[in-house]
């Protein structure tokens, strides 16, 4: 499986529309190579990518926090 697809799968969850009030259409139109309007779908992608890359969950961590930081 390709992370576009993993991700698809992700975005097609249930409770990840539900916990951050995604509506079904702004999901739809989202994809891994585009930037979203939704930090929560970036920082899955950048989960997503950092595991792809072997990167360590620490420099995943610091990632996540540098986008926190620049909202």
């Amino acid at each position: 499986m390709t992370t576009e697809e993993i991700l698809n799968e992700v975005l097609q969850s249930p409770e990840l529309q539900t916990i951050y009030q995604l509506s079904k259409e702004d999901l739809q139109q989202e994809n891994f190579s585009m930037k979203s309007k939704f930090l929560v779908i970036e920082i899955i992608k950048t989960i997503m990518t950092g595991q792809e890359n072997h990167r360590s969950k620490e420099q995943i961590f610091q990632i996540i926090q540098k986008q926190i930081m620049h909202l």
